[in-house]
């Protein structure tokens, strides 16, 4: 087995992400009089700036910015965060302490609801954004949002956590993914707490009671988190199961326990999602055939994730080709776009859906292409 196209493939996505993506987020995608990143761009690169600011959007820019950070980029990647901090410190939150679902540009609350998804993210940008800019204030303020969750969030029935006020009709085992990924990050935090990794457990043995099944992952549940009986609860994702298996490899690192079983599995049900385009399509079938032939980019970077984690398990020729594919899956939807942003679905005939580059797939992106190249590294 050779190296060499992993090593190839990495220094295409530290190029791409030195020399186009930081530098276009970093200006046309951040608001630098207001301290807000952007919701999405043009493809011609032009900025959506009266759009609602979601926080979950400004925290997944956080993120995207530590990686910048940590991967050694010399742009202005300390003025950007340290700016967008404030502001969603600021703006972000309301009094019970719980974090709003959108401010406007002038900073003025907007949808004030607050949803377990956003709570995850702003968890997770925060962890990140501390250790980049080294402000321990901001860790303190991630782990509050994690004890508020442990102490007014958890959910009467079913076990796990009450989806919050956005989403009604139904709950989610997205957001308690996200919630797993972001207590990974406490864990990985300092010196962590044993809260962090108490939840992180949690949230693992929860998705192999409820969430997980043998032909993917269950979405969509009751009150109870008992899979729904009509058509939502047939519903599969290809991109998480990716996503489950490269967490479960994450967690088996930190947590101490063996899910090389469960990650396999898990990597096996999203590739049966792989359609003929050569792409992670965007839903399934129970019986593992594609169901809707779109495909949006986040699935792909998911499938690069698991594919590096397979390979870092067990390098090969069979594991550096899965690689291989996945990483061409990803870089196809930069085609048609500025230099530094990317399409956001595939059609099934092969052509694009019209729209802008949506700012929150860049969190998805920056941490496929980072996994790349530590992988190479």
């Amino acid at each position: 087995m050779t190296g060499a196209p992993l090593k190839t493939w990495a220094d295409g996505a530290r190029t791409w992400l030195f020399d186009a993506v930081f530098p276009l987020w970093s200006t046309a995608g951040f608001d630098a009089g207001r301290g807000q990143f952007v919701e999405a761009l043009a493809l011609d690169g032009a900025p959506q700036r009266q759009t609602p600011r979601r926080v979950l959007v400004q925290a997944r820019q956080l993120y995207v910015f530590s990686i910048a950070a940590r991967l050694g980029w010399d742009g202005p990647w300390r003025g950007v965060m340290t700016a967008a901090a404030d502001a969603l410190l600021a703006h972000g939150r309301r009094d019970d302490g719980d974090w709003i679902f959108s401010f406007d540009p002038a900073g003025r609350p907007l949808d004030t609801r607050a949803d377990l998804y956003t709570q995850a993210f702003a968890i997770f940008g925060l962890v990140h954004a501390a250790e980049a800019l080294e402000r321990p204030d901001l860790l303190a303020v991630a782990r509050q949002t994690r004890a508020r969750i442990d102490s007014a969030w958890r959910a009467p029935a079913g076990g796990g956590f009450l989806e919050g006020e956005v989403v009604t009709d139904r709950r989610r085992q997205n957001p308690h993914m996200h919630l797993f990924e972001a207590a990974i990050a406490l864990c990985e935090a300092g010196d962590g707490e044993p809260e962090d990794a108490a939840l992180a457990g949690e949230l693992w043995d929860l998705f192999k009671a409820r969430f997980y099944s043998p032909a993917g992952v269950v979405e969509f549940f009751d009150d109870a988190l008992v899979r729904l009986a009509d058509a939502r609860g047939a519903v599969l994702e290809p991109g998480h199961a990716f996503e489950w298996s490269w967490l479960a490899s994450q967690w088996s690192a930190i947590g101490g326990c063996d899910t090389a079983a469960d990650s396999d599995q898990l990597y096996r049900a999203g590739l049966r999602g792989v359609g003929p385009l050569g792409l992670a399509s965007d839903e399934a079938n129970p019986d593992s055939t594609v169901k809707i032939a779109t495909a949006r980019c986040w699935p792909q970077t998911e499938w690069l994730k698991a594919a590096l984690a397979r390979h870092a398990k067990a390098p090969g020729e069979a594991s550096l080709g899965e690689i291989g594919r996945a990483h061409a899956a990803l870089m196809s939807y930069r085609d048609g776009a500025i230099a530094g942003a990317w399409r956001d679905r595939r059609l099934a005939d092969g052509g694009w859906a019209d729209g802008p580059a949506p700012a929150s797939s860049g969190y998805h992106i920056v941490c496929a292409l980072n996994a790349l190249i530590r992988t190479a590294g």
